[in-house]
């Protein structure tokens, strides 16, 4: 299944998601709480550990060496701008996987009558002057190798502008096959901005609630966050219309429920 004829020409849609504002706000503030108390787990390590404390971004280009003394899996996360497992696993998240506009908006863009989401999702945050944050041009299938296909929301969860920085869409860039990436110090599979020059950049202003809807092959970026008084939030998440296309658990929307590998067989 080929979900890229879904969309425009330019590759990408940005749509009201029509998630109530409050829920947004309140995943927000819960999202603020464990970014301070992962932070506080940050410095206790780094002094544990007979290290100096730095900024955030200092912390980022010591990564290496913090690896090297064994980095903890949830701080490896966090020197990424990712979120740790814990509350990636949060309830609160199923809020809006289960609001019927939202799921309606997207079933009606893939002309779907079910949609599942793979589970959990990526959570992000990204301060100023972090450099470690930026994920450069990429698809993001190559992220997902246990996802047959599907599409990817992004949504923030703060407004988005100029300043505040979100995505760089390469319009027209879904028509790429798989694209070599190459590893850097942070990221996996980062595309050579030479393979990327026949593609226009666009990057969009968002209010709350609203997001950005695209294919897994569409190339997409970071840009810069600029603004040092907010930080910005998202959450990203793959979404896909049949429960054999993944290996792993989801978050089934007509069921508003995790279901595993092992349930699904026994559905069937």
């Amino acid at each position: 299944m080929n979900y890229e004829n879904k969309f425009p020409r330019k590759g990408w849609l940005q749509v009201k998601t029509c998630i109530n504002q409050k829920v947004l706000l309140e995943l927000q503030s819960f999202l603020k709480q464990r970014l301070k108390k992962i932070s506080n787990y940050m410095d206790v390590w780094i002094v544990k550990n007979g290290f100096q404390k730095k900024s955030y971004s200092g912390y980022q280009e010591k990564l290496e060496m913090y690896l090297a003394s064994g980095l903890p899996k949830d701080l490896q996360h966090f020197l990424k701008g990712e979120f740790d497992l814990q509350t990636r696993l949060s309830k609160k998240m199923h809020k809006l996987f289960a609001n019927k506009y939202f799921v309606k908006t997207i079933k009606q863009i893939l002309n779907a009558k079910k949609i599942y989401i793979h589970y959990p999702p990526m959570l992000r945050f990204k301060y100023a002057d972090s450099p470690g944050s930026i994920l450069p041009p990429h698809q993001d299938f190559p992220y997902s190798p246990h996802l047959k296909n599907f599409i990817t929301v992004w949504l923030p969860l703060v407004c988005i502008s100029k300043k505040v920085g979100g995505l760089i869409m390469y319009n027209g860039s879904q028509k790429l096959k798989t694209v070599q990436s190459n590893k850097n110090k942070y990221w996996s599979f980062g595309i050579d901005k030479k393979n990327l020059r026949k593609y226009e950049k666009e990057q969009p202003t968002l209010s709350l609630g609203e997001a950005l809807v695209f294919p897994s092959g569409f190339v997409h970026g970071s840009a810069l966050q600029l603004d040092k008084k907010n930080i910005r939030l998202s959450i990203d998440f793959r979404i896909f219309t049949q429960a054999e296309m993944t290996t792993k658990p989801m978050f089934d929307c007509s069921k508003k429920a995790v279901v595993k590998k092992s349930s699904i067989k026994d559905e069937k």
